[in-house]
């Protein structure tokens, strides 16, 4: 009997944590914070810090408790004139993030993703499933905090996060200078150090009309966040000169350079009687009545006289040539320019032609 009462006290004690820990039932409100803030709800599907969806000068912090899939949610208000940066996961200035959204929040449609800490579902085993008739009816839980006191965990709602800037930020009334559009460069009043590589600058040529190499920068790295140009330079059609360290409208790119197009295969006449045809691809022909006219086999033999191939070789070839006009036209070759013994195969090109080689 002594083990039963002990055990019924530890699932009270344990009943009445989840019951502090957990809050309130859904649709009540939480005087921690403004109304605004907390209704419509917003929903966590993993454990980070997130931008608020209707005011950028607040953040929520989802947190994950004991169960998996639920999370606490605590809010956080940013220093006056600062919103949050989801990159950066701190407060910065306006011109330094992306721009506030102007849509009104929408709750999301159909069953939520991911439950609110503060909505426990029937699949948790309640530790109050057991018969209120058998927990000792003058032992109240002995642990249980009044429910008007705050989780004791709970940072206070404008305590900033660890990566708040430091304190010799700029007073908030006194915004900082904005980054130059007009050619006179990122001066050392820019709050952070950017750094560049060949990845987000590559030179490139553009047409300014004459064409010149640039390195144009899309953005810049602030530690491991990447910062876009249109941040740095206020415009989305607006790039970063890393060589001479101004923000610049981004010029044309040169034309990629084209070539006069391929003239079609066509046949050339000769002599009125035969024609041969001429492409890309066949710039020597060779016909079969070319072969038959200029080209003769010759037999080929080892130093014993034993038969090795025919080589078809010729007195002369024709050379395919393309014109300006873009058409085909050939004159007639040899190979006599490097000696009386020099003949064209089709296979090598003008070759020598040995007769220690030929079979006697």
């Amino acid at each position: 009997m002594a083990r039963c009462e002990a055990i019924m006290i530890g699932l009270t004690v344990m009943a009445a944590f989840l019951a502090v820990t957990l809050g309130r039932g859904p649709g009540t409100e939480d005087w921690r914070y403004p109304k605004n803030i907390t209704d419509p709800r917003v929903t966590c599907q993993e454990e980070g810090t997130f931008r608020h969806p209707r005011n950028c000068s607040w953040y929520y912090r989802c947190a994950p408790i004991m169960v998996p899939g639920y999370f606490r949610i605590f809010f956080f208000e940013c220093e006056p004139g600062t919103t949050f940066d989801d990159h950066l996961d701190q407060c910065v200035f306006p011109h330094l993030t992306e721009p506030c959204s102007d849509e009104p929040f929408e709750p999301p449609v159909g069953p939520p993703t991911q439950i609110l800490p503060t909505q426990p579902t029937p699949t948790r085993p309640p530790p109050t499933q057991r018969p209120p008739t058998r927990r000792p009816p003058t032992q109240p839980p002995p642990t249980q905090p009044p429910p008007t006191r705050p989780p004791p965990t709970q940072p206070p709602p404008t305590q900033p996060p660890p990566t708040q800037p430091p304190p010799t930020q700029p007073p908030p009334t006194q915004p900082p200078t904005p980054v130059p559009t007009d050619g006179t460069g990122i001066d050392d009043s820019f709050p952070f150090p950017c750094t560049f590589n060949e990845t987000i600058c590559p030179p490139k040529e553009y047409c300014t009309p004459e064409p010149v190499t640039l390195s144009l920068c899309t953005g810049c790295f602030i530690n491991t966040a990447f910062i876009p140009a249109a941040a740095l330079c206020g415009g989305t059609d607006m790039a970063y000169d890393k060589d001479r360290k101004v923000c610049v409208n981004i010029p044309a790119e040169c034309p990629e350079p084209t070539e006069p197009p391929t003239p079609p295969p066509g046949g050339v006449p000769l002599n009125n009687s035969n024609t041969f045809t001429c492409s890309v691809d066949k710039t020597v022909p060779d016909d079969d009545w070319i072969k038959g006219n200029f080209c003769y086999n010759y037999a080929y033999c080892d130093e014993e006289n034993r038969f090795i191939a025919l080589r078809l070789l010729c007195k002369k070839y024709f050379q395919c040539r393309r014109t300006e006009q873009n058409t085909w036209t050939y004159t007639e070759e040899n190979c006599k320019g490097l000696g009386d013994d020099y003949y064209y195969s089709f296979q090598d090109g003008c070759v020598f032609l040995d007769d220690d080689e030929l079979c006697s």
